[in-house]
């Protein structure tokens, strides 16, 4: 699975401990086929259990301005604190 060797990856290679991990995947609504809505939630479950901070967060389709702006505001969030 791809998340599997990013989350591998990224333990291996990134040496600060306080880095942010952000999923972002597609509301369970616009996944139609129950084998993706599986895969989503294994997915958040795998990086919330092998990494720190982590933000899973959900889009609509289509919706580009409302998931940068998601994005946004964890990386706001995180430099503020």
């Amino acid at each position: 699975m791809a998340c599997e060797r990013l989350v591998r990856e990224s333990l291996a290679r990134c040496k600060k401990p306080n880095v942010q991990h952000i999923l972002l995947s597609l509301e369970d609504e616009d996944l139609k086929i129950l084998l993706k809505k599986n895969r989503g939630k294994e997915c958040e479950d795998m990086l919330t259990k092998n990494c720190l901070h982590v933000a899973c967060l959900r889009a609509e389709l289509n919706d580009v301005q409302g998931a940068c702006d998601k994005i946004m505001e964890v990386i706001h969030n995180k430099s503020n604190k």
